[in-house]
């Protein structure tokens, strides 16, 4: 399962331009925290359960932002807009997920 992340933008976003928030258990999240940003259960040794991300209203004008993730019972979820939260409906421990994001269409 997985604890913690940090998403470093490789080109065409900044670090600025969004934000993310981890899902620690049900009805319990972290902060909104800067993108590039540690996001998880620092020192407290609990899986990640989903997360959020969110874009800043000038990023979100140019990009789409969507999760797809893999929880630890087998189940997936996505692909989830931003600014929503993406978890398995039994609250099943993080496995592994991906970051889409895409150009706006003129």
């Amino acid at each position: 399962a997985i604890e913690g992340f940090s998403l470093t933008p490789r080109h065409g976003i900044a670090a600025q331009d969004f934000e993310v928030r981890a899902v620690l258990g049900r009805d319990w999240l972290s902060p909104w925290l800067p993108g590039g940003s540690f996001c998880g259960s620092r020192g407290l040794a609990l899986p990640l359960r989903g997360f959020c991300l969110r874009l800043h209203p000038a990023a979100a004008a140019r990009f789409e932002l969507a999760s797809v993730a893999r929880f630890v019972d087998g189940s997936d979820a996505g692909p989830i807009p931003a600014d929503r939260i993406c978890a398995s409906a039994s609250m099943a421990a993080l496995e592994a997920f991906q970051v889409l994001l895409r150009p706006r269409s003129p």
